[in-house]
């Protein structure tokens, strides 16, 4: 089952030390994946393997690591990684794809080798009962027969039009002798990875992991880390990486999508290559982008959606190597109020504590990797991709977008047009009544028309935000009765003042639930 846990968000920054060697140590006869493997649909060439790590970590001299726009030279990344970290009897351990390779396939075993897919592959068609046996999605793209029906990936629910899918085990990497007193938690990762080719969502790639406890313990306050070793430049021009500069973003973003979709919340770590260095400059911003993870159950005291709890700065003299300082990193991870100086800096990105993960229970993580010009370019680009993670109408397709995996998981930011959340994998088709909010004709006197229909009883705020995301007036706020309920708006600010002529987005939360839609007042 998946574990739902409240948890703090935050970011740390690390000055460099060099990266060790790791393309020696490789064992031959493990079925890994870590060269010639990258997305190449959109304009982000993202290097990709089932190692857990992400951009080509010096395996694939002159390939794409994290190359954008294609055919640039531009790189962006020189290794992204996992920071998985729990406490087992008190004692904490960092299992980590970089820079050490702790995590890999289970011996040569060809189905554990990177599996493709997209959405208009056979059985690839998401939201449809493929294989006609009352389920949709219910078989993983993963080499197994997960529904136990005799057939292998016959109705996996392709998300995007470009599609990874991998699993990896922290127990299974034999490919470099451990430098520490590092042991093993026991966790399997499914990795899937999406890219699309449309001008409106391409500059950018998604990440979805499961992190499942496969061994007899139980782990305590879990910590998830994404770290990011961002070599930003001309990949042929000399020690590009030496001034990047990292830093980390919290903010309200209208995203690339023509004006047609409210903004949303962008929380991301990202880097850039200094201005003026003696590599030239090039003003490609790179990072990771956070999307969604586990959340509490219902019933929790903690908050069910995902909000940061606190961010700082941790600059020492190095990568921590060991595992009691890397989890002691993540623990102490928070957002920092003013980058590094430029350098051969990384940057991770922290999510935890996720409380206790017994036996076979399952942790669940949304990343995006993002490029962008300029920060206003990769904050746009960010947006989108929070934006097409929740799920909108793309017209060019004529359907619905969306490629969050787990309709279980609350959504990071709820401020985004809803996509059909009650879509989820091995679903049965059954009916499903949804809260439902409506906008309609101004009045003679300036107001507008608005009606929530609630299904039964339920918790509701329903706002009015501006296009630049701010606040403007609050209709609705506390438990209502079920039914249709008026909530006109006086076309007035919360402070009584006249709202000015313009486009305005509706936002109403209902318990764990978003509905938002646009209106124009017009003076």
């Amino acid at each position: 089952m998946a574990l739902r846990i409240a948890l703090l968000v935050g970011f740390v920054l690390f000055a460099a030390i060099p990266a060790a060697a790791v393309s020696d140590s490789l064992t031959p006869t493990r079925d890994v994946e870590y060269y010639g493997w990258w997305h190449d649909t959109g304009e982000l060439l993202l290097h990709v393997s089932n190692l857990g790590f992400t951009g080509n970590f010096g395996f694939g001299s002159g390939e794409p690591s994290a190359e954008w726009p294609p055919g640039s030279g531009y790189e962006h990344v020189y290794v992204a990684g996992l920071w998985f970290g729990a406490q087992v009897d008190g004692i904490p351990h960092v299992s980590t794809s970089a820079w050490a390779l702790e995590f890999a396939p289970p011996g040569d075993d060809p189905v554990y080798t990177i599996h493709t897919g997209a959405f208009d592959m056979a059985g690839g068609l998401r939201f449809i009962d493929d294989d006609g046996d009352g389920l949709k999605d219910e078989d993983r793209l993963d080499g197994f027969d997960n529904d136990l029906d005799g057939a292998i990936d016959e109705d996996y629910g392709g998300i995007s039009e470009q599609m990874f899918v991998r699993t990896y085990f922290d127990t299974a990497a034999t490919m470099s002798p451990p430098p520490h007193e590092h042991i093993p938690l026991g966790i399997r990762v499914t990795e899937e990875s999406y890219a699309w080719s449309a001008d409106d969502r391409d500059d950018f790639v998604g990440v979805h992991y499961e992190f499942t406890n496969v061994s007899t313990d139980t782990w305590e306050d879990v910590f998830i880390g994404v770290i990011v070793d961002p070599d930003v430049g001309y990949e042929d021009s000399d020690a590009h990486w030496e001034d990047d500069v990292s830093f980390v973003a919290d903010e309200v973003v209208m995203p690339g999508l023509d004006g047609l979709f409210p903004p949303v919340r962008v929380m991301a770590a990202y880097a850039y290559d200094e201005a003026g260095g003696a590599d030239g400059d090039w003003n490609g911003h790179f990072g990771a982008v956070l999307l969604n993870h586990s959340t509490p159950q219902t019933g929790s005291e903690e908050p069910r959606s995902v909000e940061p709890l606190g961010y700082g700065i941790w600059s020492p003299s190095g990568v921590p190597a060991i595992d009691s300082e890397r989890y002691a990193a993540m623990q102490g991870a928070s957002i920092p109020d003013t980058p590094l100086p430029p350098g051969d800096t990384r940057f991770l990105l922290v999510t935890g504590p996720y409380g206790t993960l017994a036996p076979g229970e399952t942790v669940e993580l949304d990343i995006a990797f993002v490029c962008g010009e300029g920060l206003d370019g990769f904050l746009e680009n960010a947006a989108t991709a929070v934006t097409v993670y929740n799920g909108y109408y793309s017209k060019g397709l004529g359907q619905q977008v969306r490629w969050r995996v787990r309709d279980e998981i609350t959504p990071l930011w709820q401020n985004a047009y809803p996509g059909p959340w009650r879509s989820g994998r091995g679903k049965a088709d059954t009916p499903v009544f949804e809260p439902a909010l409506t906008v309609g004709q101004m009045t003679a006197e300036g107001a507008v028309h608005l009606a929530l229909s609630l299904p039964q009883p339920a918790s509701a705020t329903v706002s009015i935000y501006d296009v630049s995301g701010r606040l403007v007036a609050t209709l609705a706020r506390g438990a209502l009765p079920a039914g249709a309920h008026a909530l006109d708006w006086s076309g007035r600010t919360d402070d009584g003042d006249q709202a000015a002529s313009g486009v305005y987005f509706v936002r109403a939360l209902v318990d764990s639930e978003v509905l938002s839609a646009k209106l124009a007042l017009v003076r």
